[in-house]
């Protein structure tokens, strides 16, 4: 009889993760629009790091509930760091004058820079709290 107590958290989460899609993407296009009228590039970059890391923490609650409060160093250190310098290079570059990286460019070139973001959401989430399993 308690085979079956995940599914119903899975379901939730699915629900979830595709609201938050729907309107994350409507949310992109105001942001992508804004910045077509007023040629002001902030909008979509600040909107596309915060949808990423949004949607990172969203895919860590795939793995449970955060408990706890319980760093995991090497995660945080190994993982996170990294890739968080890595997706807020681009903002960073915006506010302090920073040096035009080549390699940068092209890693982030398609949908890299969105891949960190997410990375570090999950990371993030998982590396602060202890996991609760369903």
């Amino acid at each position: 009889m308690r085979s079956n107590k995940g599914y119903f958290y899975f379901l939730i989460w699915i629900a979830a993760a595709v609201l938050l899609l729907y309107y994350g993407n409507g949310w992109l296009e105001q942001m992508k629009h804004r910045t077509n009228v007023t040629a002001d590039k902030n909008f979509a970059i600040l909107g596309e790091t915060a949808y990423a890391l949004v949607l990172g923490a969203c895919l860590s609650l795939l793995l449970g509930l955060p408990g706890r409060f319980k760093p995991h160093k090497p995660l945080l250190l190994a993982l996170f760091a990294p890739c968080f310098i890595l997706f807020i290079y681009a903002v960073a570059a915006q506010v302090v004058e920073l040096p035009k990286l080549p390699w940068y460019s092209e890693v982030t070139r398609y949908e890299g820079r969105f891949f960190f973001g997410v990375i570090s959401g999950l990371s993030l989430v998982q590396g602060l709290f202890e996991t609760r399993r369903k």
